[in-house]
């Protein structure tokens, strides 16, 4: 990766003095890019030096074992989210700017998700009715926040809790860590 982030710099390096700039199926390319994006791998391949403390490179660890079930919790997840997008959408388009499209929708969607523009969000919906865009704010709120979050939040944990344990237990093999999360590992509060 060190190579590949080299050859990038010196690619943008040689191009930078011409001002051009080239579309690769609609994507702008000009220098900086190059430079850029091997800066950014030069700085990601540093992270290889971090394998040599335990402390450190935990992170790193518990990330790519969480690659997997990570990926299948986001696929499980992405039918609800694409039709709450699809709603908005149908619902919203000729009133917001947010919801113009598709991929504005998405956007609008994930910047609620992450807290942000909620206010913006439901003041622009308010001319499409007040109980209805309500409705289908503090549902996707409700919903993706308060529930897929959460649960996205406790899959990290409980990986990165297996990993500590097999850095705590040296007889385990580290490189073959894998993690199954089963229904049977979430037990529901029947007593409740």
């Amino acid at each position: 990766i060190y190579w590949v982030a080299v050859v990038l710099i010196a690619i943008g390096s040689v191009l930078l003095p011409f001002p051009f700039k080239f579309d690769v199926v609609g994507v702008e390319f000009r220098p900086l890019f190059f430079i850029g994006l091997g800066t950014s791998l030069c700085t990601l391949a540093t992270i290889r030096y971090l394998e040599y403390s335990v402390e450190y490179y935990i992170l790193v660890r518990a990330l790519s074992v969480a690659t997997a079930p990570t990926i299948r919790f986001l696929v499980s997840i992405a039918p609800l989210y694409v039709g709450y997008a699809f709603l908005g959408l149908t619902l919203f388009s000729n009133i917001s700017d947010l919801f113009s499209s598709f991929s504005r929708a998405c956007v609008t969607l994930f910047a609620l998700l992450c807290g942000d523009n909620i206010l913006v969000t439901f003041n622009s919906l308010t001319p499409a009715g007040l109980m209805l865009s309500r409705v289908y704010v503090y549902s996707f709120i409700a919903i993706f926040i308060f529930a897929v979050l959460n649960m996205f939040i406790a899959i990290i944990e409980e990986v990165f809790d297996v990993v500590r344990e097999t850095d705590e237990n040296p007889t385990a093999d580290s490189s073959t860590t894998e993690v199954s999360i089963d229904s049977s590992d979430y037990k529901l509060l029947e007593d409740v």
